[in-house]
Order: structure tokens, then C-alpha cells, then sequence
């Protein structure tokens, strides 16, 4: 199988607030790249909807993310969070710090491992 990722990805949980409409959800988000995260909640969106995110920084600060859901993964088990990858609109200043703090932490995934 061809990868198809150009982004590298690094695994780092931190608490995320998203919503699409007018309801807030809240998730954990994970696998980070230039291109996008992987947010695993009960509440995962349809594809194409697009996602206005809050994420929690270690150092405290609220990073505001925009997005679109390009998959969702149901797990159909009430003891495993679904979850949705979300492509980003841009990369805002505050995301590009958070990503390189996280890649002198964290090892990069290997690209066969999920995310975006």
C-alpha cells in the first residue's frame, strides 16, 4: 500500500473543544501533523463537516483551529472512543510552535500508523 501522507506526525494527547454548529463537544486530541490532527470523541462528525476547534496547549494557551472531517472511525464499542481526522485550513502561528515543541519531545509516528 502507497502512503499517501506527506505530513510527518507526532503522537501527543491534549484536551480539544470542537463544534460545528451551535453544540461544543470535547475530545482529546492526538497524532499531529503540519496538515492536520486526529481528535477521538464519542461524538465524531460526518466527512466533509467543517470543524471549529479550541485546543489546549501544554503551556496553557487556546490554539484556534479550523478544519474539515476527512474520515471518521466508528468503533462500534462503547469502551473505545470513536474518533475523526481533521484536515486543518491553515496554520496558525501558535499550532506551528505547538508542532515544534512536540517534535523535540516526541518521536515522529511511522507512516503506516493513523492519523492525517
Amino acid at each position: 500500500m502507497i502512503e499517501k501522507r506527506l505530513a510527518r506526525r507526532f503522537a501527543k494527547s491534549l484536551p480539544i473543544a470542537f463544534r460545528s454548529s451551535d453544540r461544543e463537544y470535547n475530545g482529546v486530541s492526538m497524532d499531529f501533523s503540519a496538515s492536520g490532527l486526529f481528535i477521538l470523541t464519542m461524538e465524531p462528525f460526518k466527512p466533509g463537516t467543517v470543524v471549529i476547534m479550541n485546543l489546549k496547549a501544554p503551556n496553557k494557551k487556546i490554539i484556534r483551529l479550523a478544519g474539515v472531517v476527512i474520515r471518521t472511525i466508528k468503533t462500534g464499542d462503547i469502551n473505545i472512543k470513536d474518533g475523526m481526522a481533521i484536515k486543518l485550513n491553515e496554520m496558525p502561528f501558535l499550532y506551528h510552535q505547538l508542532l515544534e515543541s512536540i517534535e523535540k519531545m516526541v518521536p515522529p509516528l511511522r507512516t503506516e500508523e493513523t492519523g492525517t
